[in-house]
């Protein structure tokens, strides 16, 4: 699989780079390292490991801590407890990471795994893992850097996968659409993610397990290169929200999720069981900002955010939102002075004089 000659979006540039290494690491190879983690040091031991990782001690001895008000999606409850002064979490549902350059540690259960580029590690569901990013750098040598690729369903769960690369440079460890991230909506690609993370259990470094593998980098690499990795941040959109025992709480994280919607007072009054009176004063009260004077600032966040870390038309962003494009101009006119594709030049500029 060749990337296409067409320009690829800023956010999954960097992915397609790093799915087309390993696909000709595997190729050069014939199979990349796989460890299916769990959540003893006790239990990983007893199987068989690549030679060169190294398994290191860290005692997780304080008591699991349940997480009763973890947010729901689908009945399915992703954070399930966590272990605060460790920084680790269990989660119900599978991590995939990748070593993509730089030696990398990541943090399972009651111990840390030494990588080196193109080690595989998969995080069970309910295995505790490093809470946000679960890697980190060498301690011994604090300037070098590691970028790490994340296979992950999120909030998908059976729809699709989220891809992206955490890199790491001294003591700071981040994410976001200048490293590469992406989001994919294909059952195919839920369903082949969910078959790879069970053959890595039974059996990392079989045959089968290789072949899911090498599928998945591929089938991720075609969909890029048909221009069907999206901006993970349009996630937040069409999802559905918490009910909230805060009506106005509530109502923000619909409006959020519903940005491309039209929305007015009478229904989100209906959303939250209050007459429309009612919920305009409550959310003055609770906001300090009329119903539409917020929805208007959402509406404008999400736009710039787009606007930075994604190379979406204006006409697109426009459909994000839930304005026409002429309204988004008069509104970026007012608040920064020029043009949606002005701003989004004069950001990109001030990004590339910071790296």
């Amino acid at each position: 699989m060749t990337l296409s000659s067409s320009p690829l979006p800023f956010h999954s540039a960097p992915l397609a780079a790093a799915l087309e290494s390993l696909n000709i690491r595997i190729k050069r190879e014939n199979a990349l390292p796989v460890v299916a983690a769990t959540a003893r040091k006790s239990e990983l031991v007893r199987r068989e490991l690549p030679d060169h990782i190294r398994v290191i001690d860290r005692p997780l001895t304080e008591k699991r801590v349940s997480v009763r008000s973890a947010r729901y999606f689908q009945q399915t409850r992703l954070r399930i407890a966590k272990y605060p002064q460790a920084q680790m979490d269990e989660v119900a549902i599978p991590l995939l990471l990748c070593v993509v350059n730089g030696p990398a540690r990541i943090y399972a259960g009651n111990y840390v795994l030494e990588c080196r580029p193109g080690d595989f590690v998969l995080i069970p569901a309910q295995v505790p893992k490093g809470a946000s990013l679960s890697h980190a750098l060498h301690p011994e040598n604090p300037e070098s850097s590691c970028n790490v690729l994340y296979f992950y369903p999120g909030r998908l769960l059976g729809d699709g996968l989220e891809c992206w690369i955490a890199h790491s440079q001294g003591a700071t460890v981040a994410s976001n659409a200048q490293w590469g991230a992406a989001l994919f909506y294909s059952d195919f690609l839920a369903t082949l993610f969910n078959q790879l993370c069970i053959a890595i259990q039974e059996a990392p470094q079989s045959e089968l397990t290789q072949l899911l593998l090498q599928s998945l980098l591929h089938f991720l690499t075609r969909e890029i290169d048909k221009g069907n990795a999206l901006m993970p941040d349009t996630k937040r959109l069409n999802q559905p929200v918490e009910h909230n025992h805060n009506p106005i709480k509530y109502a923000i994280a619909y409006m959020e999720a519903h940005l491309s919607e039209h929305l007015t007072i009478e229904g989100m009054a209906r959303e939250t069981a209050l007459s429309a009176t009612n919920f305009t004063r409550l959310f003055h009260q609770e906001t300090g900002h009329s119903f539409y004077q917020y929805l208007t600032a959402l509406r404008l966040e999400f736009a710039e955010k787009l606007l930075r870390t994604s190379d979406l038309k204006i006409q697109e962003v426009s459909n994000h939102i839930g304005l026409s494009p002429s309204r988004l101009h008069r509104l970026f006119h007012t608040r920064h002075g020029c043009s949606p594709g002005e701003y989004r030049k004069q950001q990109k500029k001030l990004l590339d004089s910071q790296c």
